[in-house]
Formats: structure tokens, sequence, C-alpha cells
């Protein structure tokens, strides 16, 4: 029992028989509740803090003995009864050390209406009945000739459902058994089990087996090679989009924490985008894990700072801050004081751990380079929703092995996600193409048919001085950083695409356009998602999306919408020196939202009314929230934007989350561009883009497959009354 598990785990602490009791008093004391779930989670990871009556010092009591798995106690129990507000009967239930930590109910596939739903609204039903048993109870499994898990509440509330996949093992109830393995399931516990408190609302978070698998093999990366097994540093991880990325970083972040992995670590988050730093660091900051405050790196400045003292903690920071010029000043200072004073600085440290979000997107240029010069002995781990592009090999060189069959540490595929319910697919269809789309346009059809063929990508990267070039990239070349040149910053490369990018940005800004494309989303809407979903507009510009807002004003107020002005919102950034067109509808803005609001925190207004309030329905955007925005209820993209490769990709999966009566997300695409998605994704190799396409369905594909089915099944209906009617 729990009382003899203590002693054996803490046989180094002289504990009494009130020291013991004083542990159970602290589980016992623990409320009914989620709070008091967070409380005995803590108390399962880390101990329970007991003064001492001999010692008179406090020391955490251990429950769970996680160096030798085998000096705990793991106990099977079927039928067991627990009371409440009333009695409950489960079917089994583990127990570690005394406690019940998993529940287990499971259903007869042979009886009809016996089915898995009917024992997840069961364990539902036990959440609210007896409390006090879920404060403990960390994850629930449901079993038919299926399996799921889901983490569980401690007042029923709806929680997902997953499965959990091992290698190799194909039949659902096996893997989830191999989940219950002693070591896996005391990992799990430490690990990848936590109390997320987001607004005020507690709720349990479990890993998902990709999740799970991926943060376990950084973890043995680094572990390897510390301990001179493997000369490996890096890994690259493919996870599509939507599956959870971030948590993967946090889950991979807190156990080597806890183990001490490497010792006093410095751990740096590295993104790309504002908003990507504003949702990873909600997560970090919601979970209950073992890492330190989370610093938030504000100026290049301080970035310098933090490199220059040899911070140890966890920072985030958006990659644009490390500027190259700044960057090699820095360094070559750092490099005197090793050579003058002998003493280690962050160049030579190696016990420094860099998560690198949306790695495919400015892992090319001379940011990266930069950040790769200046934390050159670190452990880096970079994330992609998307695959690599052909053209972009150098990011297998600098974070993957494939010439020694390592192209991914970690790969879950479309497929892969689609099947275990994280993302839905997506469905596109043309509208308005031979009035509005690139391609049947006289006056850009050349520019549009360019820029699809070109190699270049557009990402976005701080664009330095052509001067600068020279010295900066001797110097990271010098460093081993960067072998030369990137393409894309070539000055002729980039003016050539700025001339064609312009033209057809004028093109796709004409108000007339605008208002035809307008007054068809409006009716779209309208007749489609009004009441149901949400939507997003992706503009070619900031000024094309003043001109849509107007626009949508326009149709939805012809379509008897009573406050237009409320239907839509535009989610963009504003500059000093913007045309009077845009500066007057900021004026108008800030008349509506409060004038002493700069329009950034108007932004984040505007953002959590699209998420939480029944207006906005409709988001009209251009960069912003293309990558990194998660909300279930927005159903479907009206594209106007020509986009390719990885940010066509990005923007896309904005609308795979799964929401309830959400069967597809949908594009709808007055540019041309998934009408020629093969080109648009040609960046990629074959075996990408086959799993690529496999979530894209064609709406008009889909209706004829729809009429064939249904003219098929007429046929056999009429030949079903032909053959019942006695016919020859």
């Amino acid at each position: 029992d729990l009382i003899e598990a203590i002693k054996r785990i803490n046989s180094d602490v002289d504990l009494t028989d009130g020291d013991i009791n004083r542990v159970l008093s602290e589980l016992k004391l623990a409320p009914a509740s989620m709070e008091g779930a967070k409380i005995v989670s803590r108390c399962l990871k880390h101990g329970v803090p007991v003064k001492l009556e001999r010692e008179r010092t406090v020391k955490n009591i251990q429950l769970i003995d996680y160096e030798h798995f085998e000096r705990n106690d793991f106990v099977v129990s079927r039928q067991v009864r627990f009371r409440g507000y009333g009695e409950i009967r489960a079917d089994i239930i583990l127990y570690v050390n005394g406690i019940p930590i998993v529940l287990i109910e499971c259903k007869s596939p042979a009886k009809p209406y016996s089915t898995i739903q009917e024992a997840y609204d069961q364990v539902k039903r036990y959440e609210r009945t007896v409390p006090e048993l879920f404060k403990y109870v960390q994850f629930s499994i449901i079993a038919e000739w299926n399996a799921r898990y889901f983490p569980n509440t401690t007042d029923g509330r709806d929680t997902p459902q997953e499965r959990w996949r091992v290698e190799g093992v194909e039949d659902e109830v096996d893997a989830v058994i191999e989940m219950l393995d002693k070591e896996t399931l005391l990992d799990l516990i430490r690990h990848f089990i936590f109390v997320r408190e987001w607004r005020g609302e507690l709720t349990r978070v479990i890993a998902r087996w990709m999740q799970y698998q991926a943060a376990n093999r950084m973890v043995e990366r680094v572990q390897k090679n510390l301990r001179g097994e493997d000369d490996k540093r890096n890994g690259l991880i493919w996870h599509w989009l939507g599956s959870g990325k971030t948590l993967t970083m946090i889950f991979t972040a807190n156990k080597l924490w806890t183990l001490n992995i490497p010792e006093n670590p410095t751990i740096f988050f590295i993104v790309d985008r504002i908003e990507l730093e504003d949702q990873l660091r909600n997560e970090y900051e919601a979970l209950e894990t073992s890492l330190p405050t989370l610093e938030r790196i504000e100026s290049i400045r301080e970035l310098i700072e933090t490199l220059r003292k040899g911070k140890r903690g966890a920072f985030l920071t958006l990659i644009h801050k490390f500027r190259p010029e700044e960057i090699k000043t820095l360094i070559e200072e750092l490099e005197r004081i090793e050579r003058t004073k002998g003493e280690e600085t962050i160049l030579t440290r190696r016990n420094i751990i860099a998560f690198i979000d949306e790695g495919h997107r400015t892992q090319y240029g001379l940011l990266a380079a930069a950040m790769r010069c200046a934390l050159k002995n670190a452990f880096f781990f970079a994330f992609t929703g998307t695959p690599i592009a052909k053209g972009r090999r150098d990011t297998y060189s600098h974070f993957a092995y494939p010439e020694r069959g390592e192209p991914y540490l970690h790969r879950y595929f479309i497929i892969d996600s689609q099947r275990d319910g994280h993302t839905l697919p997506i469905a596109f269809t043309s509208r308005l193409l031979n009035k509005v789309g690139l391609k049947y346009s006289g006056e850009v059809s050349q520019e549009y048919e360019a820029f699809l063929e070109s190699e270049t990508f557009e990402d976005i990267e701080d664009r330095l001085d052509s001067s600068a070039y020279k010295k900066i990239i001797d110097f990271l070349v010098e460093h081993g950083a960067l072998k030369e040149i990137p393409e894309e910053y070539k000055p002729q490369v980039r003016d050539r695409i700025a001339r064609k990018m312009n033209k057809i940005k004028v093109y796709m800004e004409k108000p007339e356009r605008i208002h035809v494309i307008a007054e068809d989303i409006a009716k779209h809407y309208m007749e489609n998602l009004d009441g149901k979903f949400k939507a997003m507009i992706v503009t070619a510009s900031r000024l094309a999306c003043v001109r849509y807002k107007k626009a949508m004003d326009e149709a939805l107020r012809k379509l008897g919408v009573l406050k237009p002005e409320e239907y839509t919102e535009i989610v963009m950034t504003y500059m000093q020196n913007d045309p009077e067109e845009i500066q007057a509808y900021q004026q108008t803005l800030k008349n509506r939202y409060g004038r002493s609001k700069e329009t950034s925190e108007i932004n984040k207004e505007i953002i959590a009314k699209f998420k939480e309030e029944e207006n906005p329905k409709i988001v009209i955007v251009t960069d912003m929230l293309i990558t990194g925005f998660d909300h279930p209820q927005l159903q479907t993209i009206y594209l106007d934007k020509p986009l390719k490769g990885h940010l066509l990709l990005q923007t896309v999966a904005r609308v795979n989350r799964p929401a309830k009566e959400k069967e597809v997300g949908l594009i709808v695409d007055y540019v041309g561009v998934l009408e020629d998605y093969e080109k648009a994704l040609a960046f990629y190799e074959r075996e990408d883009y086959a799993s690529i396409s496999q979530s894209f369905q064609n709406m008009e594909g889909l209706a004829k497959e729809f009429e064939r089915l249904l003219k098929e099944t007429e046929g056999l209906i009429e030949l079903n009354k032909h053959i019942r009617g006695g016919g020859g």
C-alpha cells in the first residue's frame, strides 16, 4: 500500500509515523476539484513537502520512484466500487503504490448497442459522481474493438480522445496496452501529463503519441551525445500543421530540465512570427511544468546581453533579433575573452538547447547563420509543419542527417494526423476565375506564371543593405555558419521578384475587382456559414484589406445585415508613412475601439472577439494570422493572395482544425493558385508532394463523385425493386 511504498522509496529519510500521516493528509485534504488535481499532480511528480519531526527541515517525500521503477507497486483491480454523490463501479483501476492512476472502461464488440462512445460518456458520469477519485486518476482508457485514452477532469467536462500508436503494432487495443508498460506509464506521469490553467479554467493535458515519441527522441539525442555514444547534436521534426508542435517543444524542454540534461542548461525557443511568440508563451505559462519562468527577449540589445552573460534559464525570442552585424561584433568580443582570459563563454558551452519553430522558413539566410554562429555548440531541434522543399536542402545539412539515413528525427504524416482526428481534410473550390483570376488576366498573366515557376521563396527576413553583404557573409562563412550567399539575398533576384509582385499587387488592389469578389464572398458566407462557422479573407496587401473592408460592408448591407461594420474586421499592422486611405481607416478603427489604444492592442482585442464572440464573423488579413493561428471554428478561407510552397500550406492549414459538425476546411480561391496547385507545390519531393496532395480535395471533383455514387445508388434501388417485383 501507499504507506509501505513511502517507507521503501524514502528509506534514506528518517521518517516518523507522524511524518507519513502528514503526507497522507496532504493528499486527502486536497479538494475534490481540478485545484486538488493540480496539488496531487505536483505531489506525484515532485513529492509531498513535509517538515520532518526529527530533522526539523522540510523535505519532499516521494510517492513514486522514477529512477528505479521496480521499487514501485503496480496493481490491477477489477470491478472496483467508489462512493461520492452516488456509487460507481469501474471495470479496471490501475494503482501505482496504492494511488489510483488509470481507469479503464471496456465494452463488448459483440453487443451492438454497447459502444466506445458509451464507455466515454460513462467515465464522464463517473467524474461528476466521484470527483474525489479523479483528483488522483490521471487518464482513462476506453476500449471496444478499438481503444482511446483521454485526460480526466473532476467535473465531467469533455476532453479530447486520442489513439495511442506504437511502431509495428496495428491493433489499437494492443497499442494502448504498450502505453501501460511500467516504464512508459511512469514516464507519462512525470513528464507528459500536466494541469493547464487558461483564463481561470483548469484542465488536464496529456501528450499525444507522436508528441511523446518525438520528445523522447530529442531527449535521447541529447543524452547519447553527452555520453559520447553519438556525435549527432541536431534533429528535424516534421509534424503536419495542427498536430501540436508547441506542446511537443514544451514537453521536451520540461523533461530535459527535470532530468538536468544537460546540466544547468540555457534553453532558447526561437520563432519567426509575433503570433507564434504569443502562442508559445501562452501555452508555456498555462502549464504547470518544472521549467523556469520564460523570459521573453524584447530587443536586440537584450538578446546580445543574454548571450554575452551566458544566462541560464528559458528564453523566447524572434529569429529577427539575431542581426548579423551585432552578432558579429559580439562573437569577436567573446572570442577575445576566450583568448585573453581563458573564460568559458556561450560560444564554447555545450549545455544549450535551441528549439526552432517553423524551421523551414527562416533557417536559410543570414539571420539563421548568425544564430548558428552565436550558438555554435548548441543542440538544435527544428520543427516544421510542412516538408522541406527541394531547393532548401541546406535545412537538412543544418538540422538533419540524410546522408546517414535520417532526413527527419521524427515525422508525422498528414494522413496520420487526419486518421487520428487531429486535423481535417481541406477542400478547395475556385470562383470567378474568368473575371478576377490572375491566370486569365491579360494584365498580369505572364507575371503570375513567372511567380509560380520561380524557385525563390518569399521568406520574411530582415533585408540587409547590399553593402553589408560581403563583410558579414565572409565572416559567417569563415565561422562555418554559411556556405554561400542565399539566392534570395542577391540584389538582382530581389529586384526582379519585386517588380513582378508589385505589378500583380496593383492589379489585385483595384477597387472594382475587389467589389466583385466581396459581393460573391458575402453571398457565399451568408448562404453556407452564417451562424455555424467563421471565415477569413486573405488579401494581397494592407491597402487591399482596407478596400475589402469597405466592399464587404457595402455587400453585406445590400444583403440585409444591420451592422455590417461589426460583421467583418481587419487584422493588420499600421505604419507612420501609410497611404492616406490606410491612415483614414486607422482613425476610424481607433474611433470605434478607443483613441488611446495602440493598434496592436486593438488587433489583439479583435482576435479575442473573433475566437470568443459572435462578431466579427469574418477577419480580413494579408500577413497576420496566416501562420500560427488556431481557431477550430474557422472553416473557410477566401483566398485572394498569390501564395506557393510552405506559405500556401501554412495558410490553407488554418482551416484544418476539428470542430463540432465541421467535416472539412474549405478554401475558396479567387487567384487560381489551387487550380495550379501542382505548380504551387512543385518545390517538394515527389513522396512529400504525394502526402500533401492527399489532404486536398477538389470540390468540383467531390461533386462529380457524389453524382456518380448517387446514380449508382439509384440504379441499385431500381434493380432491387425489379427483383422484388418478380421481374425477369
